[in-house]
């Protein structure tokens, strides 16, 4: 699978700095495949509107793998003895986290069509 971004572009264009060389396609495949999930697949040009999209969801990935509670929300915090707990439904594969990895691409999706979930009969 060929990602849709470039190093180059997500260095230069974007501006990314979360993700050095070495580890970047890695993420930016997961990225791609994420953005593909998001569009239903429809992705025939990649344009700069899917370029960016799938830089934010790489920064948004980066910064989960990270910290492993970036996108967690609080559920509880004691502060005698620090004791914190996370809203597990905001982890890598739940309902929350797709709607924040979703909610991270649409100002980039938005304009471009290939959010409609509904049936497009023009082709078919």
């Amino acid at each position: 699978m060929v990602p849709y971004v470039g190093y180059d572009f997500y260095h230069k264009s974007w501006g990314g700095s979360l993700v050095k060389e070495a580890a970047f396609d890695n993420i930016a495949i997961k990225a791609t495949c994420e953005i593909d999930r998001m569009t239903f697949g429809r992705i025939m040009e990649v344009d700069d509107n899917i370029r960016m999209a799938t830089c934010a969801v790489i920064d948004f990935i980066k910064k989960n793998e990270e910290s492993g509670t970036e996108c967690l929300g609080k559920k509880s915090e004691t502060v005698g003895n620090l004791s914190v707990t996370y809203d597990e439904s905001m982890k890598e594969g739940n309902d929350g986290y797709q709607k924040l990895l979703y909610k991270t691409a649409y100002p980039y999706l938005l304009k471009t069509g290939l959010l409609y979930r509904g049936v497009n009969s023009i082709g078919y």
